[in-house]
């Protein structure tokens, strides 16, 4: 027998004692378990991002339904200039038609895409906007607020702190694991904001957010998947990529578990666009695995706190209308988000004097760079990205921390509120979304133990 249903019910009722190896290795290496898995042993399987059930005779069938690619490019820039404008114009007059009168609130960072978000409402004349920015102080807040004013827009700075941060801590645990679902560590980035939103401030509104114009555009492509030679080598260019722990500690079964399954979406793509014979290329799997990984099941959970506090929400930079013309665009028009970033500063920010380079950006410099060394050897190639990592890390050494304070504000909740280890997680944890995924493997493994300990109690 088959259940299906639009939340995993695994945790009200005992389940398996033991998680799956595989997939909880997973889950700490990416915060999420990857394909249809559940970190539950039992046959609890999720539905993929792209794929439909369908219903016929009493038969349950699952199907492709839509793939993170093109067998079609466009060489052609000033033309799909022309086709992303117009269709832009398109979308946001369909979400000012359904928002009417509405405020709407716009989470706006230093970053392009919720600048783009501010810049279309400001075109499209909508005046009752409110920009929310968030984090720790002298990051996103100077440049976000620098673009309201000029565009006109009322602007909340919400300061992430030691003491914000403490009202996190009681809820964030149960909110972790029901909204895991047994396959992701929630993107928790929002949420201290949006409980703060509807704590202090009197504002009801519908929330527009720039997910996720920065895949889209080709931000996640980067120089070593593009010269992977093999399955083997991509693997290794995701996980530098996407784990949560250092790469080094990244255990075998998860490299194999990968390999495998960028076989299998490889196989997928073909199949599906089976009488075009399209020739993919491998920087191309690495962007499937993302879409359908990543921005599926993590990027996507940003947007759970909407839902938890009142909020209605629409994401317009994930329109398939514009998500069809980006994946047209050739890989020299992608990488490092050529084209869109060409795109928004001639045709929107110098137009609107907002025209300011993003926190954190490494000058448009190494944009070139980058072209040139892609046709350069392999051996080049190799000792260049060398020589490139070790400069960002002495770059970022400069920065302040992540905008948001999680890799200060996190390791000093879970040493006061959470019973774990915290030097261990602090010298395996590569990037701040490692301890929100750590607490929710904690709550998961002791919900299950508290279910099937009931169960044995009251048989």
């Amino acid at each position: 027998m088959r259940i299906i249903r639009d939340e995993n019910g695994a945790l009200s009722r005992p389940c398996s004692k033991y998680l799956s190896k595989l997939a909880e290795s997973e889950f700490i290496v990416f915060g999420y378990t990857l394909g249809d898995k559940t970190l539950i042993k039992e046959n609890i399987k999720i539905l993929e991002a792209g794929k439909k059930i369908l219903f016929n005779d009493n038969e349950i069938k699952i199907e492709t339904d839509f793939v993170y690619y093109s067998p079609q490019k466009e060489d052609d820039e000033q033309e799909l200039e022309e086709l992303l404008l117009e269709s832009i114009k398109d979308i946001f007059r369909d979400i000012l038609s359904w928002t009417k009168s509405r405020k709407i609130i716009v989470p706006l960072s230093s970053g392009y895409d919720s600048r783009f978000i501010a810049s279309m409402l400001y075109l499209m004349n909508c005046k009752n906007v409110c920009a929310v920015t968030y984090g720790l102080p002298n990051t996103e807040n100077p440049i976000a607020k620098k673009v309201a004013e000029r565009l006109g827009f009322e602007h909340i700075f919400i300061e992430y702190n030691s003491y914000t941060f403490q009202k996190l801590c009681s809820e964030l645990p149960a909110y972790l694991l029901r909204h895991s679902q047994l396959f992701r560590a929630p993107n928790i980035q929002e949420l201290l904001s949006i409980m703060l939103i509807r704590d202090l401030y009197d504002i009801d509104g519908i929330f527009i957010p720039g997910h996720t114009g920065d895949f889209i555009s080709g931000a996640h492509i980067t120089l070593s998947a593009i010269s992977s030679k093999n399955i083997h080598e991509l693997s290794d260019s995701i996980i530098e990529f996407h784990s949560l722990v250092k790469p080094p500690l990244v255990p075998n079964l998860v490299r194999l578990s990968l390999e495998r399954y960028l076989h299998n979406i490889w196989k997928e793509i073909k199949l599906f666009y089976a009488p075009l014979k399209p020739q993919v290329q491998l920087y191309e799997l690495q962007e499937m695995f993302d879409w359908r990984e990543r921005q599926y099941k993590w990027i996507s959970s940003a947007m759970i706190p909407y839902v938890v506090y009142g909020f209605s929400f629409t994401t317009p930079l994930w329109d398939k209308r514009l998500v069809n013309i980006f994946l047209k665009l050739t890989l020299r028009s992608k990488y490092r988000q050529k084209f869109y970033i060409n795109f928004l500063f001639r045709n929107i920010f110098k137009p609107l004097e907002i025209d300011f380079r993003k926190y954190g950006e490494i000058s448009s410099p190494i944009m070139y760079l980058d072209q040139i060394f892609l046709r350069s050897p392999k051996i080049i190639q190799h000792t260049y990205r060398l020589l490139k990592t070790k400069a960002s890390k002495i770059f970022l050494k400069k920065l302040p921390p992540n905008p948001c304070g999680f890799d200060l504000l996190f390791p000093k909740m879970m040493k006061l509120h959470i019973n774990t280890t915290v030097n261990k997680h602090i010298i395996r944890a590569r990037s701040p979304p490692y301890y929100p995924m750590i607490i929710t493997l904690s709550e998961i493994k002791k919900s299950i133990c508290s279910k099937n300990k009931e169960s044995r109690q009251h048989p």
